[in-house]
């Protein structure tokens, strides 16, 4: 045993202290050491170990309960630095007030930022609220709607209540979002149904065209839904919805009839 080099372990036998240690030194590798595939990050480290109630420390709670922080994306990501430097001043580097225009969470860049990893942010730059954001700095941001570190995708009322702090009557977004939603759940059931009425040895082809046509226009609906061309989007949310009403019509043709009592 004096392999181990623990100077707590007798040569001759392990007594009850001693399994003790052994016990805690394996918990404590297990515990602490890094997990395969994560990266040592001084952002994550230092931040997490703040206890005044500033608003850097109520960031990091908002993060650490977020999706992004489950899939790993980092203060860096957004915010910039270099989370392999453990001296602040080194670790802050490139990270400026989000009120100073060189910051990538000013204002007018955090479309940009979020377009990093999410490519809404193609289709944002089409849109009314892009251009009038870059010309004035007044439109709304990706944050704006989502949030930042504890983002989220609104409900319809939530989505209602955003538009119309600009918007006196946001009827047509709202309407809009609702058949979107209704198209989606719709199309959900009818996939459920179509697998247990092959399973049943009924014949669903016609139901499936009609199916995959309102999956295709239900995803040109949500690709352009961040460009919000509202009338385009309702367009094709009606249409993938009637393509639905078609598959369950189709569906409903083809169910064995009901045994006679």
């Amino acid at each position: 045993m004096r392999g181990l080099g623990v100077g707590l372990v007798k040569e001759r036998s392990v007594g009850t202290s001693g399994v003790f240690v052994i016990v805690g030194m394996a918990l404590g590798i297990l515990l602490f050491w890094p997990l395969p595939g994560a990266e040592a990050n001084s952002c994550v480290d230092c931040h997490k170990t703040l206890t005044d109630p500033s608003h850097v420390k109520h960031s990091f709670l908002e993060w650490e309960q977020s999706v992004h922080a489950k899939k790993q994306v980092t203060c860096n990501s957004c915010h910039g630095g270099d989370p392999a430097k453990v001296e602040k001043k080194e670790a802050h580097a490139g990270v400026w007030n989000s009120n100073n225009a060189k910051s990538r969470v000013y204002y007018q860049t955090i479309p940009k930022t979020c377009g990093t990893c999410h490519d809404q942010y193609q289709a944002f730059q089409k849109s009314r609220h892009y251009m009038m954001l870059q010309k004035t700095g007044k439109g709304p941001n990706c944050a704006t709607c989502h949030g930042a570190m504890a983002t989220k995708v609104l409900s319809l009322q939530e989505m209602q209540a955003t538009c119309n702090l600009c918007h006196p009557k946001p009827y047509q977004a709202y309407e809009t979002l609702a058949i979107v939603r209704k198209t989606a759940l719709s199309i959900s059931l009818l996939k459920d149904a179509l697998g247990a009425a092959r399973q049943a040895g009924r014949p669903v082809a016609a139901a499936e065209a009609e199916l995959g046509r309102a999956q295709a226009e239900l995803a040109l609906a949500k690709q352009a839904w961040h460009t919000f061309h509202i009338k385009e989007i309702f367009a094709k949310g009606i249409s993938a919805y009637e393509h639905a009403q078609a598959a369950k019509n189709e569906l409903d043709r083809v169910k064995p009839p009901k045994a006679s009592p």
